[in-house]
C-alpha cells in the first residue's frame, strides 16, 4: 500500500506497529500529494495467510501478510500522529474511520 505524510517519518510509522507485526518500507522519490511517501508492507509472521504477488497468486512462505485487522490497528495508530495523511484508499483519519465504520476507533469503557 501507499503511504503518505507531510509529518511523519519511517520510526513513527514503526512505532505505530501492533505487537507481533514486521514492516517493509521503501520511500517514493519525490512523492506527489506529500511531502514524505513510502511504499508499504506489512508482515505478520504469526500467521500463514500471504499477501498477493498480484501477479501469481500467494508470494512465498518468507513473507506472510498481516490481518486485515492488524492494518487497520496500524492505520488508526498512524492517523492518531496525522490526521491529514493518505493511507491506501484513505484521504485522512476522518475518512478511514467513516469507511471502517468506527472499527478502529479507541473503545470507551462503559
Amino acid at each position: 500500500m501507499k503511504a503518505y505524510s507531510d509529518t511523519l517519518s519511517l520510526d513513527d510509522l514503526r512505532d505505530c506497529l501492533p505487537p507481533g507485526i514486521g514492516m517493509d518500507a521503501t520511500p517514493m522519490n519525490r512523492p506527489r500529494t506529500r511531502r514524505h511517501g513510502w511504499t508499504i508492507r506489512l508482515n505478520d509472521w504469526s500467521r500463514r495467510q500471504h499477501k498477493n504477488s498480484g501477479t501469481h497468486g500467494a508470494a512465498t512462505w518468507d513473507s506472510p501478510a498481516a490481518s486485515y485487522d492488524s492494518h487497520g490497528e496500524w492505520m488508526a495508530k498512524v492517523y492518531d500522529l496525522d490526521p491529514d495523511a493518505v493511507i491506501a484508499v484513505y484521504k485522512s483519519r476522518d475518512d478511514f474511520h467513516r469507511q471502517t465504520r468506527g472499527d478502529y476507533l479507541p473503545k470507551v469503557n462503559a
